[in-house]
């Protein structure tokens, strides 16, 4: 899908703000931060439960671009770049505090830990208020709903969400795909209500 002239404009400022950041300018540091803390934040709860070491990271990852900012390179996405680097970010946080040096988010063992599924179903499906739903939703594998999350709800596309998630464009279709048919399989189980419901979460 093409993007549209809202999106154009967002990442024409965003490419603008990039470049003055790159120059030493504070306020387009302090104008990235305005425009991406809140979202980063809902994705980096996500990952860890932990509010302060989600908020740690963020203040981290923004403290590394102006303290690195001679150094930055062009990038096409920085929402994308952003969202990636506080997925690193994250998974190193874990690795520290676990001492799991060798783990990061791809392992099951270490989403369960961080509960994104929880966090996920917490915050996107708590106002369909049905236990049916939830169940639905619990039942993907940790990565699926990852996936989800940044391809429904952050509003990713497939390249993008394969840039986060460290995978093939195509992995990333596929793990989506998966779970798209996973809920909708789900969902046939349920009265018409509970259906809609979760296609209501998938295309909302």
């Amino acid at each position: 899908m093409p993007p549209t002239l809202m999106q154009q404009s967002t990442d024409h400022r965003n490419e603008q703000l990039w470049k003055a950041l790159k120059k030493g300018d504070e306020k387009a540091l302090s104008e990235l931060i305005l425009l991406y803390a809140d979202s980063l934040y809902s994705y980096g709860f996500l990952l860890c439960r932990n509010r302060e070491t989600v908020e740690d990271c963020i203040q981290d990852l923004f403290l590394h671009l102006w303290q690195k900012r001679g150094e930055l390179a062009d990038i096409v996405s920085v929402r994308t770049y952003l969202t990636a680097a506080l997925r690193n970010r994250i998974t190193d946080a874990f690795r520290r505090i676990k001492g799991a040096l060798h783990e990061d988010l791809r392992d099951e063992d270490l989403a369960t830990e961080s509960s994104p599924e929880q966090q996920l179903i917490e915050s996107e499906i708590h106002s369909l208020e049905t236990d049916l739903v939830k169940r639905s939703v619990e039942a993907l594998p940790a990565r699926m709903k990852q996936a989800i999350y940044l391809r429904y709800y952050a509003g990713f596309g497939y390249q993008e969400i394969a840039q986060i998630m460290e995978v093939s464009q195509q992995v990333a279709v596929n793990m989506v795909h998966r779970a798209v048919l996973k809920l909708r399989s789900a969902s046939r189980h349920y009265s018409d209500w509970l259906s809609f419901s979760l296609l209501f979460f998938l295309f909302s």
